[in-house]
C-alpha cells in the first residue's frame, strides 16, 4: 500500500462503545474523510474501543466496501483484544489489513 505524496492518510479514531447508538456518527465522519480529494489511505484507530457490537462490525464491513469503491486502502490499527477476538470470531480478521503498531 502506498500513499500519495500530497495527501496524508486520513485517520478515524474510534473510542468508547461502537454500537447502534454511536455507529451513525462514526459512519458520517468516515464518509466525510472518504470524500477527501486524492485520499489513498484511511486508517481506523481502534485502540480506544471498549466495546464493539454487530453494528460496529457492520460499520467496518461497510467502510471496507466504500473504501474499495473509492480505491482507498483501509487499515485497521491498534485493535483492542476484544475487538481482535470479535473480528476473529466473525471470520473477518482476514478481510482487513490490520496493523497492531501505532500509526
Amino acid at each position: 500500500m502506498t500513499q500519495g505524496e500530497d495527501v496524508p492518510p486520513a485517520v478515524l479514531s474510534l473510542a468508547g462503545d461502537v454500537d447502534s447508538d454511536s455507529v451513525r456518527g462514526f459512519a458520517a465522519v468516515a464518509q466525510r474523510l472518504l470524500n477527501t480529494d486524492g485520499l489513498q489511505r484511511l486508517i481506523v484507530d481502534l485502540g480506544e474501543v471498549g466495546f464493539l457490537d454487530s453494528s460496529g462490525l457492520g460499520l467496518l464491513v461497510q467502510l471496507r466496501a466504500n473504501c474499495a469503491r473509492s480505491h482507498v486502502d483501509l487499515v485497521l490499527t491498534r485493535p483492542t483484544r476484544s475487538v481482535s477476538a470479535l473480528l476473529q470470531i466473525a471470520g473477518l480478521d482476514d478481510a482487513f489489513y490490520i496493523d497492531d503498531a501505532p500509526f
